[in-house]
């Protein structure tokens, strides 16, 4: 009789890729400890060893998926605070189209979690001038910004797509009148405001 193969190890690893399988086929509103047990072959139980309770995994997921992402850091090592900025957003905005629901996550969590992407602009706001109350808002301003654009460009993707294959490329607010535009158009149109208004706050000081 072949003996019985050894149960494979149960990791924090491989429960967050399990958990990340689970949210992209199932979503966040059906993402549950019991089918990830099921999925991995373990008790329930057996996920509370490595996390306290769904919040907890929640907010671990958050913090990979926020800090996997590459950081597109500027090439220039003189670059601006403008493009610094532009890496930032753009890196930022990919990690939470990376998996479903990625943009109710960081709703629900990215005010626990101190990312590399805040980091890294904060600092380069902080170097080039910014005072420390300045950096912050333009931070959390800009991530609050990316998450709201993120959730409703998810959302299109999602559902009206398939509900309304013709309008699957159109922009996020439609006007008849505008040329056509795609959300990568939008979402650079939009940070070039957002660049333009810190600008000239900026330069009234």
């Amino acid at each position: 009789m072949r003996p019985k193969p050894k149960p494979r190890l149960l990791n924090t690893s491989r429960i967050t890729v399990a958990a990340f399988a689970l949210l992209n086929e199932q979503g966040l509103h059906a993402f549950s400890l019991r089918t990830l047990a099921s999925r991995l072959d373990v008790h329930v139980s057996a996920l509370y060893r490595h996390f306290e309770n769904k919040d907890a995994l929640l907010l671990h997921l958050t913090r990979t998926m926020l800090d996997d992402q590459p950081l597109a850091m500027p090439k220039n090592e003189k670059a601006t605070w403008q493009e610094w900025l532009l890496a930032s957003a753009h890196s930022l905005r990919n990690a939470l189209l990376t998996y479903r629901d990625g943009p109710q996550l960081c709703v629900a969590y990215h005010q626990q979690i101190d990312s590399a992407h805040s980091r890294a602009l904060f600092h380069a706001l902080h170097v080039q001038g910014f005072t420390h109350r300045d950096a912050s808002y333009c931070v959390s301003t800009l991530t609050n910004f990316i998450i709201g654009f993120t959730l409703e460009e998810e959302y299109e993707r999602s559902h009206l797509n398939d509900e309304r294959p013709e309008i699957a490329n159109r922009p996020l607010s439609v006007n008849v009148s505008a040329p056509a535009r795609t959300a990568d158009i939008e979402f650079a149109y939009s940070l070039e405001l957002f660049i333009n208004g810190i600008d000239a706050t900026v330069k009234r000081m």
